[in-house]
């Protein structure tokens, strides 16, 4: 089975015993094997539709929101006080402590120069997408719950939210968009788990931290009507923009309507201080909008787009009486 252990606190982040900050890999004979270093407080992982693994990490020193992501044998995933244990025999990881910067450029920027340094693949904005990261549900119940197999869905504790995330692979690295989902959850989400039925148990606490919902603690059971709502269904990356796919056909002439989207670019910064500000802020403007004939799609041209950048982006209200809010990283641009 696959393990992840939490740093401990002493007024930041720290790793106070042998492999805290690290996945492992425990065998069926008991013995503890590592797989990826670099963890502040990972409170769920799971795993999408090809067999891959991603955590959840909450934002804290070094990690300046909330973000998903791939894990594999030898990563590096952003907190250095994991790293103190990477000499040990059996590590995978090579990196020291000592190797990464205190710069407070962006993570992208700094992963950049370090080998074996794996950035996220989706990352929550705080405040936007949650506060408090949790559990990774990969969604397959054959069309049960809805319009949205091989997605992940994401919660969050502190805002007892579920989000949901949408991934693609582009030359070899993952990148992906988070869209909300269901709020209003009792408690704070901490696990998600299907039941039999093809319906959604969620177990919830607010111990130890609050949350929206006040409850200390409870068990709520999230079941889809069977009617199909509308939504933004998928976002892929193109060299000069995006395509959206929608659940519903769009209402033409609100997503033609160039004034009716707002898209901007930002960043945070990547330091030992908990959490980060906002930063490279930037509006972008978009300049075209090609709705399909079927008005499930829309492709977006979009100027300003960079790499290692998050881009937030409001749609128009088609068929709805309120927009869309997505958020998306752009590791990679094909």
């Amino acid at each position: 089975m696959l393990i992840t252990l939490n740093l401990g606190w002493i007024g930041h982040g720290a790793s106070l015993a042998k492999w805290r900050g690290w996945m492992m890999r425990v065998s069926p004979d008991g013995k503890m094997i590592p797989i990826a270093s670099g963890m502040r407080s990972p409170a769920g992982f799971g795993y999408n539709a090809e067999g891959d693994v991603f955590y959840g990490e909450n934002q804290g020193d070094w990690v300046g929101s909330g973000r998903i992501t791939h894990v594999a044998l030898g990563d590096f995933v952003g907190n250095p006080e994991g790293l103190k244990w990477s000499h040990l025999e059996g590590s995978p990881v090579k990196l020291k402590p000592e190797d990464i910067p205190d710069t407070g450029e962006p993570m992208s920027k700094v992963a950049a120069d370090i080998p074996g340094f794996k950035t996220p693949a989706v990352w929550l904005p705080h405040g936007l997408m949650g506060i408090s990261t949790s559990d990774i549900l990969l969604e397959k119940t054959d069309g049960r719950f809805g319009p949205f197999s091989g997605q992940l869905f994401v919660g969050d504790q502190g805002h007892s939210k579920i989000f949901r995330v949408y991934l693609e692979k582009v030359n070899d690295v993952y990148q992906g968009a988070a869209f909300p989902f269901r709020e209003g959850f009792s408690s704070g989400i901490l696990r998600m788990v299907w039941g039999n039925d093809g319906s959604m148990f969620v177990g919830m606490t607010s111990r130890g931290w609050g949350s929206t919902g006040k409850a200390p603690f409870g068990l709520q059971r999230l079941i889809w009507t069977g009617k199909v709502p509308f939504e933004i269904k998928s976002i892929n990356a193109r060299p000069d923009g995006f395509e959206l796919e929608f659940t519903l056909p769009v209402e033409k002439s609100a997503a033609e309507d160039l004034a009716s989207y707002k898209t901007s670019n930002f960043n945070y910064k990547y330091h030992h201080e908990y959490g980060s500000p906002v930063i490279e802020l930037e509006e972008l403007s978009v300049k075209s909008a090609i709705v399909s004939e079927n008005g499930l799609k829309v492709r977006l041209v979009v100027d300003g787009l960079k790499e290692g950048i998050f881009m937030k982006s409001r749609l128009p209200a088609s068929n709805q009486k309120k927009g869309w809010t997505c958020c998306m990283l752009q590791d990679t641009i094909p």
